[in-house]
């Protein structure tokens, strides 16, 4: 999906994804992403009275700093509809959907939430660290966080054929 963003031109959309799937953030959270968010290298969020940090890796940076100049975005939110506020949930959650229907992605595939799962599960294999993700995640407890981290019953069997036992 975000080969086809990028290449059929729709590069902020192809951000959108690629800044959900490198940050972990919910969808909600795309709003904190601003200039000044760019010049942090991340934001903090408030969600039921916890304060969390949410991390812009250095590659995104540049990325949504180029994306800026070529937008002519000088301050404010990054990724806005058309009106000129932040986008909506909606908004993206539809653009996703006509994503994947014009490159053959299951529709119950594409929704925003799966590319903070692609972060979570990424993360870990790479840190084998679930305590660090939580809190990347804004977890409360490490049972949700494991949540992110269940394997489907068809990756545990080849996983158990795999073992060579």
């Amino acid at each position: 999906m975000l080969d086809y963003a990028l290449e059929s031109g729709r590069k902020k959309h192809y951000l959108i994804m690629r800044t959900l799937a490198l940050t972990g953030c919910r969808i909600s959270e795309l709003t904190g992403v601003t200039t000044q968010a760019l010049a942090d290298g991340g934001y903090k969020i408030r969600n039921k009275g916890k304060t969390r940090d949410i991390y812009i890796p250095d590659k995104l940076v540049k990325e949504l700093k180029e994306y800026c100049k070529e937008q002519n975005i000088k301050k404010g939110c990054i990724f806005t509809g058309r009106n000129g506020k932040p986008i909506t949930r909606n908004g993206v959650y539809r653009m996703m959907q006509k994503i994947a229907d014009m490159t053959g992605v299951p529709l119950e595939k594409a929704h925003p939430h799966s590319f903070r799962h692609l972060f979570a599960l990424t993360y870990i294999d790479t840190y084998n660290n679930i305590g660090e993700l939580a809190d990347i995640l804004g977890h409360s407890s490490l049972e949700i966080t494991r949540i992110y981290l269940s394997s489907s019953r068809e990756q545990k069997r080849n996983k158990m054929n795999r073992l060579n036992l």
